[in-house]
């Protein structure tokens, strides 16, 4: 009896530890220190966007790209695709002026490659990050410049590259706990994203894929939608692996 009680409760801590939905957020990647507002998301399979009556305001907040300590979770979003992408996801949204705010830092990104394997992360992986974090991960071997992913240098020239690309480098805005917050109301904009050169990726792939270093880890997916002050709107995806004793 006991044996059977410690396979259940093997099974179900298992099943509990499998992703099953995305980890979603969304930021606003700004030079202009602009917050955003989403009011309403529609997912379509088919390019002409259907009637969409559902309200779904999301506020976000300016953010550096590579952290997710300020960016908004989507988990509660009755509107952002949990566990399929759908072929195209039209926004709604709006810029908001953003100030008094109690956290105001800036920060200028560089664009890094994994020239190996540093699980989760595997070789070939770009990531745009902050020069904080860059300083950091250029000191060991298993990064370097997007830029010279297709050339030997030794690290000095690395390093000297990359103050010449830190010297042109866009500087974004991280804002949080802004209370005075006010709509931009000449900065309204309707854009459909076509998901579908996402949907066969290998971080869209690997979620609920057991990850064979740690018994009970599997993969989740972790997506991050990133509103540029161009009216763009980039995905980023990642994978990272769960604990099952968690």
């Amino acid at each position: 009896m006991k044996k059977v009680l410690l396979l259940i409760t093997i099974i179900l801590f298992t099943n509990c530890s499998i992703p099953n939905k995305y980890d979603s957020n969304m930021m606003s990647v700004s030079e202009k220190g602009y917050g955003v507002m989403v009011t309403k998301i529609t997912q379509h399979d088919k390019f002409q966007v259907p009637i969409n009556t559902v309200t779904d305001t999301i506020r976000i907040n300016p953010s550096i790209p590579g952290t997710y300590n300020n960016g908004t979770s989507l988990r509660n979003s009755k509107q952002i695709p949990k566990s399929k992408l759908p072929n195209y996801l039209t926004f709604e949204y709006q810029y908001v002026q953003m100030s008094d705010c109690n956290t105001v830092n800036r920060s200028r990104t560089v664009n890094l490659i994994f020239i190996k394997d540093n699980f989760p992360k595997e070789k070939g992986d770009i990531i745009e990050i902050s020069q904080e974090k860059a300083n950091f991960y250029l000191k060991n071997d298993q990064v370097t410049l997007a830029s010279l992913s297709s050339k030997k240098y030794n690290k000095e020239n690395i390093l000297k590259q990359y103050e010449k690309e830190l010297e042109v480098a866009k500087v974004y805005y991280e804002k949080s706990k802004c209370r005075t917050q006010i709509p931009i109301d000449s900065l309204k904009f309707t854009k459909t994203v076509d998901l579908r050169p996402y949907k066969n990726s290998k971080e869209i792939k690997k979620m609920g894929k057991r990850n064979k270093r740690a018994a009970g880890s599997y993969f989740g997916t972790r997506i991050s939608y990133q509103f540029y002050d161009n009216g763009e709107i980039k995905l980023f995806l990642e994978n990272y692996t769960t604990n099952s004793w968690n």
